[in-house]
């Protein structure tokens, strides 16, 4: 949308059965970075991660098997221009704390929370960058 409220643009992202867009952010670079989950059943979710440019066309995406990530929940920019963190989930089973870089693969993975009452839907960045 424009300042006027106006649609610029208008895409949707949609793979198989089930979508949901968790969140998006501006990168360095001026592109955006989506992140969510899809399902093709009931029974197999994927963690989805997509990067479009500001006209909305899609530069890549990512699907995650369940077992690296089933819920992308949250994203934020890292420390250095190609680096993300994303907090996820596998079936509210476990929260984990992702760090991808800037083609949106996974460069390691942290377990924060094995409870399911745990639920982390988001992430943010500290003012001294911790």
């Amino acid at each position: 949308m424009n300042s006027q409220g106006n649609i610029i643009w208008n895409y949707e992202y949609i793979k198989e059965t089930y979508s949901s867009l968790k969140d998006i952010i501006k990168t360095n670079d001026g592109n955006y970075l989506l992140v969510g989950t899809y399902a093709n059943s009931a029974f197999e979710r994927f963690g989805w991660l997509a990067k479009i440019n500001s006209d909305g066309q899609l530069i890549y995406e990512k699907s995650f098997p369940k077992e690296e990530m089933m819920i992308g929940k949250s994203i934020i920019n890292g420390n250095s221009v190609n680096e993300f963190y994303v907090v996820g989930d596998l079936e509210n089973e476990s929260t984990f704390l992702y760090k991808i870089n800037s083609l949106g693969n996974i460069i390691w993975r942290k377990k924060v929370s094995t409870e399911p009452t745990d639920i982390n839907r988001s992430i943010i960045k500290t003012i001294d960058n911790k």
